[in-house]
C-alpha cells in the first residue's frame, strides 16, 4: 500500500464531501463521488492517481477552478503528514463506497438539506482513514450519531460497534 497515495486521494475525497456540504447543489457531485469511487482501493499507486485526475478531464460542464482543486489534493508529490496505521484504513475502508453510495442517492433524490446534513456527518471520515487524530469511537460520537438522531438512520453504526468489540477483546487478551 501506497500510504502517500492513500493520503492525498483521502484528502481529496475529504474537499469533495467539504465541497458537497457547502453546496449541497452542485451539478457534477455524482459523476465526481462515481469517479472517485472507482478508485476506492488498497492498491492506490501514483499511476491510478494520474488515472483518476484524468478521468477529472472527461466529467462534461465541471468547473475548471473545482476540477484544479481536487487535482491539486492528489498532487502524490507532496509530503504528508506522519501516518502508518494501515491495519486502521483496512479496518475501515469498507465505509466509504457505502457513504458513496448513500451521498449519490440523497443527490439523485434531490433531497438537499439531508445532503447537507450527510455531508457534515461524513466529511471528516477521509482523513478519520489516514490519520490519528479521530478514533472510530469519537468520530462516530462527533458527526455521525448526531446525524443519525436527527433523520432516525442507523449511518454507520458499525463503527462504534467495531470499536466496542475492538476494546473488548483488547480488555480481555490483556487480563488473560
Amino acid at each position: 500500500m501506497d500510504l502517500n497515495c492513500m493520503y492525498h486521494f483521502m484528502k481529496a475525497y475529504q474537499s469533495l464531501f467539504v465541497s458537497i456540504r457547502s453546496n449541497p447543489k452542485g451539478p457534477n457531485y455524482i459523476d465526481l463521488l462515481k469517479t472517485f469511487e472507482k478508485y476506492i482501493d488498497l492498491e492506490l499507486s501514483p499511476k491510478k492517481i494520474a488515472k483518476l485526475k484524468n478521468d477529472f478531464d472527461e466529467i462534461e460542464n465541471i468547473d475548471m477552478i473545482e476540477k484544479d482543486y481536487f487535482k491539486k489534493d492528489l498532487d502524490v508529490y507532496k509530503d504528508i503528514e506522519s501516518f502508518n496505521d494501515v491495519k486502521k484504513i483496512k479496518n475501515y475502508i469498507y465505509a466509504l463506497p457505502v457513504v458513496t453510495n448513500e451521498m449519490i442517492k440523497l443527490l439523485e433524490k434531490k433531497e438537499y438539506e439531508r445532503v447537507h446534513d450527510f455531508a457534515d456527518a461524513v466529511h471528516n471520515f477521509p482523513e478519520f482513514l489516514v490519520t490519528d487524530f479521530w478514533s472510530a469511537d469519537r468520530y462516530y460520537k462527533i458527526y455521525i450519531k448526531p446525524y443519525n438522531e436527527k433523520w432516525k438512520d442507523t449511518c454507520l453504526c458499525e463503527l462504534e460497534r467495531r470499536n466496542k468489540i475492538k476494546a473488548l477483546l483488547s480488555k480481555f487478551i490483556h487480563s488473560s
